[in-house]
């Protein structure tokens, strides 16, 4: 490996821990937001406002002309449309809802617990059972799952397992996402797919947002602080870790990148410990870690 080439992967490789950490700090801000009252809606919709612009503006210096014309192809459009939906639609929703009921470090494992879902629906499309190996890896993660929640504890509320299915819901709803951008995703680049499913979420976003305040937009209702937490997640949450992503995968694939991007569970769990002060006993952490360590196997199988 010559130097340069070298050099090139150990940027690709800072670029994707960088972004791992800044999307693990995006559950500790919306965390912080709760504290000012801020509604899941409204959160919601701020969120994707100040987004779309930067992505949008992106994707026009990257890809030109293309930024126009690939969604002009029907497939792609009606791909991307359902991508916007289950993805950050429907999954980003569950995902705060979560977050509003239980710990950082317990949403995260069972949110990310989404490859599992994503062999069975493959499953499903391509009309073959599931081989023994993945139905034994879905049974030890489910396990793991309800021993990360706590499951048999007196104490666990209603609250906590409504948030628990909320997270599990976004991992169903991302793995559905998931499929879609592995067949678009390669077809037109995963800038394009992204601002594509991105700017159709937004339609439901909007429906979603209008259906429940039966206002027009007056942001004056956000307070400072939760719109400084907003403006953070629009930046350093979302538009910059999608941009060192980008990077990263055209040096060194989207396989690699993924499989360093793995570890942002493991990132979240240390985050939600320092900042918010979250902790864990040791039965849950041994499961929570011992989900992340089969999804580790799971994806870097994938590269075999």
């Amino acid at each position: 490996m010559s130097g340069s080439s070298s050099r090139s992967e150990t940027i690709a490789i800072i670029f994707i821990l960088l972004s791992t950490i800044l999307f693990a700090f995006r559950s500790i801000l919306v965390k912080f937001a709760y504290q000012y009252n801020i509604s899941v809606t409204d959160l919601l919709y701020y969120r994707f406002l100040f987004t779309l612009p930067l992505i949008w503006l992106f994707a026009f210096f990257v890809k030109k002309k293309d930024f126009f014309t690939k969604i002009c192809n029907r497939g792609i459009a009606a791909n991307s449309f359902l991508a916007g939906f289950f993805g950050y639609y429907l999954a980003t929703l569950f995902d705060f809802y979560s977050l509003e009921l239980i710990n950082v470090n317990i949403n995260r494992v069972i949110s990310h617990s989404f490859p599992i879902y994503v062999i069975f629906w493959n499953s499903i499309i391509n009309k073959k059972w599931p081989k023994k190996s993945d139905i034994k890896n879905f049974i030890i993660i489910e396990i793991c799952l309800l021993l990360t929640l706590d499951i048999f504890s007196s104490d666990l509320s209603q609250a906590s397992k409504l948030g628990a299915f909320y997270a599990l819901l976004t991992a169903i709803s991302y793995s559905i996402y998931y499929i879609l951008n592995r067949k678009i995703g390669q077809q037109i680049g995963s800038i394009l797919f992204t601002t594509y499913s991105l700017s159709f979420s937004f339609l439901f976003v909007n429906i979603h947002f209008f259906a429940i305040h039966n206002h027009e937009i007056n942001i004056h209702l956000i307070s400072k602080e939760s719109l400084i937490i907003i403006l953070c997640l629009t930046f350093f949450c979302t538009f910059l870790p999608l941009l060192l992503i980008s990077e990263a995968i055209s040096r060194i694939g989207s396989n690699r990148s993924a499989i360093i991007n793995s570890s942002g569970p493991v990132i979240s769990i240390i985050l939600s410990f320092m900042i918010l002060g979250e902790v864990m006993s040791i039965i849950q952490l041994l499961a929570a870690f011992t989900v992340l360590f089969v999804l580790y196997r799971i994806e870097n199988s994938k590269l075999k």
